[in-house]
């Protein structure tokens, strides 16, 4: 089952499965797509006893996973990033909020985020390249 709302998780799900030979489009016995976002995808997957691929956003901040688990973790092909740019004639506030963005203070704050004890987000690297080890 795929979830499809989330910006580039659906291309990132067919990528995986273009990379062993598998076009889903031709699986319709197997392979359903789900509908809707990431939360009522993983609600269908729950119900239906289904593979999903969700963010761990998505996945902490379910109450009842209806007796899904997670199956496979931290492998960097399944690694989304987020970034911050700043545009030509950003406002004073912009940034403010992409400085803050770029400081210690908030990759600290970014690796101590967690919904029901689930990290949910870990900063790739420090202002000087170098890998940081996640906070729990």
């Amino acid at each position: 089952m795929s979830s499809s709302p989330a910006l580039g998780l659906r291309e990132l799900e067919l990528s995986l499965w273009e990379s062993i030979g598998v076009n889903v489009q031709t699986r319709s016995t197997w392979y359903l797509e789900g509908r809707g976002d990431e939360a009522s995808v993983l609600r269908q997957a729950g119900n239906m006893g289904a593979y999903v691929l969700v963010e761990r956003m998505t996945w902490a901040a379910q109450e009842n996973r209806r007796g899904l688990e997670v199956l496979v973790e931290g492998d960097p092909a399944l690694r989304t990033s987020y970034t911050s740019s700043l545009v030509k004639g950003a406002s004073e506030e912009a940034t403010a909020w992409h400085n803050w963005l770029s400081s210690e203070q908030a990759h600290a704050v970014v690796s101590g985020f967690s919904l029901g004890g689930v990290r949910v987000f870990t900063p790739a690297t420090s202002r000087d390249g170098e890998e940081r080890p996640a906070k729990t």
